[in-house]
């Protein structure tokens, strides 16, 4: 698992008070110990984490938190710096030598997962069958931003991202998540789209749209998957409107100790 970690923030401010957002409590535990626990409970045991010099308050979170205690004994944990702000998908090449010609899950930490237990395990399953490029879909949420695809409907609960056009709404009130599998496929296409010397910042969604103009398919799937986005301030107050946020058998989460 990849987890793209040297943002800025910037939407986040008022609320972070000069550290990370990942590691702003949402129910009492890091952002990004929800990702991490999704690693583990799917079995993934390789996680690299992308940081950006002035981040290192995740690293030594990480490796010196006494909450990572569990997560530290079950993952191997690997930190990468994006020396160059070349957006999302540069974050990620960071780790390309790392992660080799494989398939890899994306989990963006201000991504979380209330429900269902297991969800990623289950999206594992359905990306090794359809063998592409692989979006979690989740139910649209107040605020969210216009979309930068469409969906079309496969199948049941599966859908493909088209980009012929940017849809004004979201298709079957759905929207992509920052839960993914990626291919070598768009390691491929997100090392093309940097070498071009005309764009500078490259998105998940830029890699996607290349994908598909060469024919390679991109899927979405639907699992009935409640995420909340807690990047921005109205989302991260939706989270924590929450109470008793969900942390169901098999978690590694510690929550903070009131004591």
């Amino acid at each position: 698992m990849i987890i793209p970690a040297a943002g800025y923030g910037t939407r986040m401010q008022i609320l972070t008070f000069g550290k990370s957002k990942e590691l702003i409590e949402v129910g009492g535990v890091p952002a990004i110990m929800y990702a991490l626990n999704e690693a583990y409970n799917a079995g993934i045991t390789h996680v690299g984490i992308i940081i950006r010099k002035g981040k290192e308050d995740i690293l030594r979170f990480i490796n010196n938190d006494s909450r990572m205690d569990s997560l530290r004994e079950a993952l191997q944990i690997k930190f990468f710096y994006q020396i160059n702000p070349t957006g999302e998908v540069g974050a990620i090449l960071t780790a390309a030598d790392w992660i080799g010609d494989h398939s890899f899950a994306v989990h963006y930490p201000d991504n979380i997962v209330l429900n269902p237990f297991g969800i990623l395990s289950e999206f594992l399953k359905h990306q090794a069958e359809l063998k592409t490029d692989t979006v979690l879909l989740t139910n649209l949420l107040e605020g969210a931003q216009t979309p930068l695809c469409d969906l079309e409907l496969v199948d049941h609960n599966l859908y493909r991202l088209t980009f012929g056009n940017s849809p004004e709404s979201f298709s079957y009130g759905l929207r992509p998540t920052g839960v993914y599998i990626a291919t070598p496929f768009f390691i491929r296409s997100g090392i093309e789209l940097l070498q071009d010397g005309n764009v500078h910042e490259i998105k998940d969604m830029d890699v996607r749209r290349l994908l598909a103009l060469k024919g390679n398919e991109v899927h979405g799937i639907n699992l009935n998957a409640s995420v909340l986005d807690v990047g921005n301030p109205a989302g991260y107050q939706l989270a924590e409107s929450i109470l008793n946020l969900p942390l169901e058998q098999g978690s590694c989460v510690t929550k903070q100790s009131n004591t």
